[in-house]
């Protein structure tokens, strides 16, 4: 976590949002040679707020780790509707 206290643009809640292996794959490409047999992608998309909304927790999907895998992660933060 202290990398992201250091980092993340000042809001007193933020909302985190998983996008999967579908929507990343719509939205970024991907080639790896060889090409592996699993992929996992999973992008945070992170957004200050100035209130704390109560959310639905994300349901995670299920992942299969076989053979020669690729794991990539990241996130965005998205511009706050916060403003200090």
């Amino acid at each position: 976590m202290g990398y992201w206290n250091e980092h993340l643009p000042y809001a007193p809640c933020y909302r985190v949002y998983p996008q999967d292996n579908v929507y990343v794959d719509a939205q970024i490409g991907l080639t790896v040679e060889p090409p592996p047999d699993s992929v996992l992608r999973l992008w945070l998309v992170i957004i200050g707020e100035e209130m704390c909304p109560v959310m639905d927790h994300p349901l995670p999907t299920g992942f299969d780790r076989k053979g020669f895998v690729v794991v990539e992660w990241g996130v965005v933060l998205r511009e706050s509707s916060f403003v200090w």
